[in-house]
């Protein structure tokens, strides 16, 4: 669960939270009172909060945290950026499970849904893929494009020289290396498949496809998760790219030290059995939006913190 446990104590006065900073803005806030239930007031903007003195400091770098309303099965927790004068509220239900159904529930209320129109073929979500990690996706999608518009014939990569791929994908992260990995990765799925075509993952259990995938050169679990679900594949695979593996741990979803393969492993074994590859799609983005706004990452945090 996100947040443990609620222990009614005079309305709202014992919770645990995996997360370090909630947990200590939750406690900063009920020690002013401690067995007395908040109550509501009207913010500068309107925005209901809790009754609770606000003067002082609030420890902790990047994120305050705050009760705004408790009763013994549900409470609404606001999330302060402190580089973002706005508080964003979700609701969660204690004590039930699932617990990604109501993630991606709350998270709907506040992003929206979020759908594809377009699937690209595999083998071209798997190239954008490799260019993009660990870049802007606005400048991940133009580096695609132009690579594309260079080698609308994917099989002509094999032959093309880094330097001149280099130049096509700059400034994406490391550029010099995508740039090595690209022509021996179509040289690769070449021999092993006789073509280019990776159609054929669609029949193959989505764990063996994951593994088929990673087996290639500068493929890793997350640019094999984009490649299946984001792709006209249409799998059920959860994309986990950093900022979904930042949410989940600061959310105690997945274990603090868990890298991008081991998070895609925990999280699926909590994914529900109904949920399609567009539910997966959409919980991603849910997710990532979150990060973006509201979780900042180590270094804006270190930022805060000074």
């Amino acid at each position: 669960m996100i947040l443990k446990s609620l222990r009614d104590f005079g309305g709202c006065s014992r919770i645990r939270t995996y997360d370090p900073l909630i947990k200590s803005q939750l406690l900063y806030q009920l020690s002013y009172a401690p067995h007395r239930q908040p109550q509501a007031s009207q913010g500068a903007e309107g925005a209901e909060h809790s009754g609770f003195p606000r003067e002082g400091k609030r420890p902790g770098p990047a994120l305050g945290a705050e009760i705004v309303t408790c009763d013994s099965s549900s409470f609404v927790l606001s999330l302060l950026p402190q580089r973002e004068m706005r508080a964003m509220q979700l609701m969660f239900e204690l004590d039930s499970s699932p617990v990604l159904p109501n993630l991606r529930g709350a998270l709907l209320k506040l992003f929206g849904p979020q759908r594809r129109e377009s699937r690209p073929d595999p083998l071209s979500q798997l190239v954008h893929s490799l260019i993009s990690a660990r870049t802007l996706d606005e400048t991940g999608w133009k580096a695609s494009m132009r690579l594309h518009d260079a080698f609308p014939d994917w099989a002509a990569l094999a032959d093309a020289s880094p330097e001149k791929i280099e130049t096509l994908i700059e400034p994406v992260t490391f550029a010099d290396r995508k740039a090595r990995q690209l022509p021996t990765l179509i040289r690769v799925i070449q021999i092993r498949t006789g073509g280019l075509d990776l159609d054929f993952l669609a029949d193959q259990p989505v764990e063996s496809a994951m593994e088929w995938l990673q087996s290639l050169p500068g493929v890793g679990a997350k640019t094999a998760a984009v490649t299946l679900n984001f792709s006209r594949l249409d799998r059920r695979a959860l994309v986990v790219d950093t900022h979904v593996l930042r949410v989940t741990k600061r959310l105690g979803l997945v274990g603090r030290t868990s890298d991008a393969a081991q998070a895609y492993d925990t999280l699926m074994s909590q994914v529900p059995q109904d949920w399609t590859a567009t539910d997966l799609f959409e919980l991603h983005w849910l997710i990532k939006g979150l990060g973006q706004r509201i979780y900042p990452t180590p270094r804006q945090a270190a930022a805060c913190a000074h």
